[in-house]
């Protein structure tokens, strides 16, 4: 359903929204694509073992798709996670196993390939409940890149260990631009040391050749910025499921940045409210999921309940970045 009415929401500058809601029952009765073919323990070698456990994450780009499996065997056989390496056949719909990825310390890792993203020749698995023994807490998380070298082997880049708690690696996102790569991750049960956050507020985490970790941190207390992450063309997308209106606890939003040669600005918070008038409920959660494409955001409301239960919403809009 389209909607002219104009959209609140609060941002640093003037900028234009438009608007479309899709619920979910409809999405399910519009789109029935065809099954091409499927990925099972059987196309994975014997030697490997198959997936052994739970896949968790899966994600595509191109000819190459990582799939995370947080509780697979590790090296040394315990259920500490794995994200396997997939390439495409040059002239087939066939995914052919390459490769499978193993986080740098596997006695400490408890879910590797909980959250996975790859683009062109990098991958990011996150590991949020990665153990880390100079945490009071133990557990921080940790994110792992890997690069595909020249002889076209997947090896490991550079990895970034947690905050306090805060279980980096719940979200993952990443970008490559010939050889170099950007990368996200978000840790939404961190206090960060920017934007004045409390308890649970989140961050997230700009990883790149040269940039060692940069933060955000916008949210407020248990607002879990960063439990989802989508990174565009010089755009980023965070979801905070657990922000608060003022009638409506855990209502949900969503963060808008744009990055201008690596400063990042707050281009919009787009709240829980809805196109015709109709405002967000406590529980709703929006930005539990988000997702970019040049200039078109998708956010999941997975609990809306305003006709159906808690049958959820996505929220489409169009971002308009000239000056309204």
């Amino acid at each position: 359903m389209k909607s002219n009415r104009a959209l609140k929401f609060r941002s640093p500058c003037k900028c234009r929204l438009s608007f479309e809601a899709l619920e979910t029952r409809r999405l399910l009765a519009v789109f029935h694509p065809d099954l091409v073919g499927e990925i099972t323990d059987s196309d994975i070698p014997s030697y490997v073992g198959g997936f052994g456990g739970t896949v968790s994450s899966v994600d595509v780009d191109g000819n190459v798709m990582v799939v995370g499996v947080k509780d697979a065997l590790d090296q040394n056989y315990e259920p500490h996670g794995a994200a396997y390496v997939f390439s495409r056949a040059s002239t087939l719909d066939l995914w052919i196993y390459e490769t499978t990825l193993y986080s740098k310390d596997q006695e400490d890792s408890r879910d590797f390939g909980f959250s996975v993203a790859t683009s062109g020749n990098a991958i990011i698995v996150g590991d949020p409940l990665h153990f880390n023994s100079q945490l009071l807490s133990g557990v921080g998380g940790r994110v792992s890149i890997f690069v595909r070298n020249a002889s076209g082997y997947w090896q490991l880049d550079r990895f970034d260990d947690g905050a306090f708690g805060g279980r980096l690696g719940w979200s993952v996102d990443i970008r490559t631009t010939g050889s170099s790569y950007i990368a996200v991750a978000g840790e939404p049960a961190a206090t960060p040391n920017l934007g004045g956050g409390g308890p649970q507020s989140g961050g997230v985490r700009i990883l790149g050749p040269g940039v060692n970790g940069f933060q955000l941190g916008l949210g407020g207390n248990g607002d879990g910025f960063g439990t989802s992450v989508s990174l565009g063309d010089d755009l980023l997308a965070v979801g905070a499921p657990g922000f608060d209106q003022p009638s409506a606890t855990d209502a949900g939003a969503a963060y808008v940045f744009a990055n201008n040669n690596g400063a990042w600005a707050l281009r919009y918070r787009v709240d829980g409210n809805r196109a015709g008038g109709a405002t967000a409920n406590s529980g709703d959660r929006a930005g539990e999921s988000v997702s970019l494409d040049g200039l078109t955001l998708a956010i999941g409301v997975p609990y809306d309940n305003r006709s159906f239960g808690d049958d959820g919403t996505v929220m489409v809009f169009t971002l308009g970045l000239a000056s309204a």
